[in-house]
């Protein structure tokens, strides 16, 4: 005895389930959803390092005088070379 494994096939478009209009619509939505949430975190990551109110900008150093002072061969003390060399 030989089983059968052939499924019968809807012939025509009226034998079909008919589809959900909405299925295509919440789609849609939850794309746009996740699009909105990636598009905010960039967002966010990017603004992280931005200064919030113009107060908090951070302010230009005044140059520091790195000559010698007064021609004497001393060495610089530690805290004078850090100043100088820009750290």
């Amino acid at each position: 005895m030989k089983p059968s494994l052939s499924l019968p096939l809807p012939t025509d478009a009226s034998s079909a389930p008919a589809r959900r209009w909405w299925v295509g619509w919440f789609q849609l939505l939850c794309a746009w959803l996740l699009c909105m949430l990636l598009c905010a975190n960039v967002a966010l990551v990017l603004a992280k390092d931005q200064p919030r109110e113009e107060s908090e900008r951070p302010v230009a150093r005044k140059p520091v005088d790195c000559a010698p002072a007064g021609g004497t061969a001393a060495p610089p003390t530690l805290r004078e070379a850090l100043r100088c060399s820009g750290a």
